[in-house]
């Protein structure tokens, strides 16, 4: 598609195939025993653990090789569970392709009636690809996958762990500025409401730098207001389920702090500026430090319209 310059079929390949991925995803989720649920969350907890600090490690460090092995040994214990799990009885045997499929041209109508642009990003093994609608142009641009990951890692390193010297700052903004200019330095990203469908990498876009004003960094927050959905048909779904006439509910999070084993930094002022985004709707539900629980979060996806973290 990339190749042919055709954005509107890589739209519907981008599509099709999360919309597949969910699919199988709750079939496999119906599958498991409680167990082999607890067992997968644990592997996947560790490996995010286990990879965050590969990435503050130097090559040159003795646990850089026993880290990289226990991440290797935790690939393969998960992919055993699943092999398992899936042996139970066939999975994919649906076509992930459907003839209902509506397009693009019809995002204006739905999702970009009430945005401004929609952003799918689409990881492949060696190059990643950005695709952008803002109503008038579509576009499908490619970035190197290598160059890709390493920015990511240090983007989210730098977010995870505060850099306290100046010169840690400043890395972490280049790599910020380097990601946003891989990413959309070829897309037209308007000034408003923008929705992101992100893959696998599930990053806050927020935080990109995108240049220097009076040597004071800007972020795309600066500029727009992103939300994040799994992919377009999911959101155009929940959209025509809740109906026009549904209720604006929102349910807002701000933990403020995080228990210590997670080592992240305290969200200082956050329980304010949910406080403030509250009074903007009539019907709306908060939780501020303990209450934002795992088990509100999940309460509030099947009952709000917005949700804010």
């Amino acid at each position: 598609c990339y190749i042919l310059g055709r954005p509107d079929a890589a739209f519907y390949f981008f599509e099709n195939s999360r919309a597949f991925l969910l699919s199988e995803g709750l079939k496999f989720s119906k599958m498991m025993l409680e167990p082999e649920k607890e067992r997968l969350a644990e592997y996947r907890l560790q490996l995010i653990r286990k990879r965050e600090l590969l990435t503050r490690l130097q090559s040159t460090d003795p646990n850089y090789g026993r880290t990289k092995e226990d991440i290797n040994g935790l690939v393969i214990a998960q992919e055993e569970l699943q092999r398992k799990i899936v042996s139970r009885r066939g999975m994919f045997n649906a076509d992930p392709f459907s003839d209902e499929f509506e397009g693009p041209v019809n995002l204006k109508n739905s999702i970009l009636r009430n945005h401004d642009a929609l952003i799918e990003i689409f990881e492949g093994d060696s190059a990643v690809y950005v695709w952008s609608y803002d109503k008038e142009t579509m576009k499908i641009t490619k970035a190197s996958r290598p160059t890709y990951d390493s920015l990511v890692s240090l983007y989210i390193a730098g977010l995870s762990k505060q850099p306290t010297l100046k010169s840690q700052v400043a890395t972490w903004q280049e790599a910020s500025i380097s990601l946003y200019k891989l990413l959309f330095k070829e897309h037209r990203l308007p000034k408003g409401r923008i929705v992101f469908s992100p893959d696998r990498n599930i990053i806050p876009f927020e935080c990109l730098v995108t240049g220097f004003e009076a040597n004071k960094p800007q972020y795309l927050l600066h500029r727009a207001a992103l939300s994040y959905t799994y992919s377009a048909g999911y959101l155009q779904e929940v959209q025509e389920t809740n109906g026009a006439a549904s209720r604006a509910v929102f349910t807002g999070f701000a933990p403020v702090r995080f228990s210590p084993a997670l080592k992240l930094n305290a969200l200082v002022g956050s329980d304010q500026s949910l406080q403030r985004i509250e009074n903007g709707f009539s019907e709306s539900a908060v939780h501020v430090g303990k209450r934002a629980s795992r088990a509100a979060f999940i309460k509030g996806l099947g009952s709000s319209n917005i949700m804010h973290l």
